[in-house]
C-alpha cells in the first residue's frame, strides 16, 4: 500500500507546459501536483526530480484554467479521472464536480473544454503511461481492444455521516471494474473492497479523515492498493467519505 498525503504533496505543485495540450486563452496557466509514480514522458524532464520513484502506478492532480482545451486523445493504460472542483464540457457532456470518468486503454475520450470556470481533476492509473495520443492524429496506432468508457453524473454526497453504508456507482461483474462511495461514521472501519478483486484500486478521501500511522489523513489524500493487497482502514473523529475505484481484471 502507498499513501499520497495531500497536506505533504501539495507543496510539489508546479506550472505545467505540454505542447499541444496546455495552450490556453486564459491569463492563468495549468498546474500539476504529482501523487504517485513517474510522470508521462511528454512532461518536461525537470518534473521527474519531484516525483516518487520506483513505482509502476501513476497519479497526478491537474488544474486546468478557464478558456482552455485538452484535446481528444487516448492512453495506452487504464485510468480513472475524478473531477473535484469546477465545470467543463467533457466530449459533448457538460460536467460539474464531483464527476468520475473511467477509460480503458486505447479508448479515446475528450476533449475537455473549460469556459469561464477552471476545472481540477485527479488522473489515476495502475500502470505507468508515457502520455496522451492525440485523436485523430494517432488513430492509426489504436490497438483493437474492447473500448471501455464510463462518465458519471454529478456525485452528490451528504456532509453528515450518521451511519456506515456503501453507495454503488458502478460495478461490472465480468471485469470487476468498480466505483463506490463508502460512508464511515466516527471510529468505524472498512477495507473499501468490492464483491471480487480487480487489478488494484485507489481510495480517495473526499470528506473527513482516515487514521494512518497515528495521523489524520484528510481530504484529497489518496491510497493505492495493488492487486491482492488488503488493508483495513479506520475513520477519524469526524468520520469519512471514501471514493474507492477498482481497476478491471482485463490486461489493459
Amino acid at each position: 500500500m502507498e499513501l499520497a498525503n495531500w497536506n505533504k504533496i501539495k507543496e510539489k505543485r508546479f506550472e505545467l507546459h505540454v505542447e499541444g495540450y496546455t495552450e490556453t486563452d486564459s491569463d492563468e496557466p495549468y498546474f500539476l501536483t504529482p501523487y504517485f509514480g513517474e510522470l508521462p514522458e511528454n512532461i518536461d524532464s525537470d518534473a521527474k526530480n519531484k516525483i516518487i520513484k520506483n513505482s509502476s502506478h501513476q497519479a497526478y492532480f491537474v488544474e486546468q484554467p478557464p478558456f482552455s482545451t485538452v484535446p481528444a486523445h487516448y492512453h495506452d493504460t487504464n485510468q480513472f479521472q475524478v473531477f473535484l472542483e469546477g465545470k467543463a464540457v467533457f466530449g459533448k457532456k457538460y460536467i460539474n464536480s464531483v464527476t468520475i470518468h473511467y477509460a480503458g486503454g486505447h479508448t479515446p475520450y475528450g476533449p475537455i473544454v473549460t469556459e469561464k470556470s477552471s476545472i481540477k481533476y485527479l488522473t489515476l492509473r495502475n500502470n505507468w503511461d508515457s502520455g496522451g495520443k492525440k485523436m485523430p492524429e494517432q488513430k492509426k496506432n489504436l490497438i483493437s481492444v474492447p473500448r471501455v468508457f464510463f462518465l458519471s453524473d454529478k456525485i452528490s454526497f451528504k456532509q453528515k455521516i450518521n451511519r456506515k453504508y456503501i453507495e454503488e456507482i458502478y460495478w461490472d461483474k465480468s471485469t470487476h471494474l468498480g466505483i463506490s462511495l463508502f460512508y464511515l461514521p466516527k471510529d468505524s472501519s472498512s477495507d473499501f473492497s468490492f464483491p471480487k478483486m480487480g487489478y488494484g484500486k485507489y481510495c480517495l478521501v473526499l470528506l473527513g479523515s482516515i487514521l494512518y500511522d497515528s495521523s489524520d489523513i484528510e481530504a484529497q489524500s489518496c491510497f493505492y492498493l495493488r492487486r491482492d493487497e488488503i488493508y483495513n482502514f479506520k475513520s477519524g473523529r469526524e468520520g469519512a467519505i471514501i471514493l474507492s475505484m477498482q481497476f478491471p481484471i482485463e490486461p489493459i
